[in-house]
């Protein structure tokens, strides 16, 4: 059985997997670090498209099932894109570093 859990992530990495979906690392406070797959997440009329870059934060809901490593990403609603830390090249590293 297959528990749905909602709850603020934010994006660590994501990497192409097949066609058009991607795995996403994810680090939450209640599941720590997870990885996820994002179904159809690089098709042109995804609701993933723009929302799982690397340095976001929002609300995720996931499938999260025990016998599996690898959970399903169902939602992500960013909340906050950390646009101005991105634009600064001086703290950009800084921040990548971190997330490492």
């Amino acid at each position: 059985m297959s528990l749905l859990i909602k709850t603020k992530a934010i994006v660590l990495g994501s990497i192409r997997w097949q066609e058009s979906s991607k795995i996403v690392t994810l680090f939450t406070r209640e599941s720590g670090k997870i990885k996820v797959i994002a179904r159809g997440a690089l098709r042109n009329k995804s609701p993933f498209a723009g929302q799982l870059q690397t340095l976001n934060f929002g609300h995720a809901i996931f499938s999260e099932k025990t016998t599996r490593t690898l959970q399903i990403l169902t939602a992500f609603d960013a909340e906050d894109n950390f646009n101005t830390l991105r634009l600064d090249l001086r703290r950009l590293p800084y921040a990548l570093a971190i997330l490492e």
